[in-house]
């Protein structure tokens, strides 16, 4: 793979990771790796399910995985995606906590506070915080 990224065969690289994958039956392994190359791609619905599936096996990488979205969240067509696919895996996941805290995330740098108010009510009561994640989110934005 790594001789395929310097030769700029990015489809080629996605390939020889998937492979490695499947062989190792390790649905996250190289997540990161294939999902910077869905970037570089401009493929942010396949991005966003890499960088989603490792949230969900590692929910501790949420700082990580926004880390590695920041870099296009300045594009509208990669946040409508990111959008997308992540309001869809949290319908299948409503009470995935770091999936919720991502679409906080990706519903903010799309300029949609108020969704992102729905949504962070939405983790106060499932994490019974008592108006405390809704009180932090209102100091975020002030």
């Amino acid at each position: 793979a790594q001789e395929q990224l310097q030769h700029r065969l990015y489809e080629k690289a996605i390939e020889t990771y998937s492979r490695a994958r499947t062989v190792s039956k390790n649905t996250i392994l190289f997540a990161d790796e294939v999902g910077l190359l869905y970037l570089s791609l401009q493929e942010y619905e396949k991005a966003a399910n890499e960088y989603i599936r490792m949230l969900k096996q590692k929910p501790d990488n949420l700082s990580f995985v926004q880390a590695r979205l920041n870099s296009v969240a300045s594009r509208p067509e990669a946040l409508k995606a990111f959008s997308a696919v992540l309001s869809s895996a949290v319908h299948s996941a409503p009470e995935n906590v770091p999936l919720l805290r991502l679409l906080v995330w990706i519903q903010l740098q799309s300029n949609q506070p108020l969704a992102a108010f729905e949504t962070t009510k939405q983790i106060d009561k499932l994490e019974k915080r008592n108006g405390s994640e809704i009180l932090q989110f209102a100091q975020r934005l002030a």
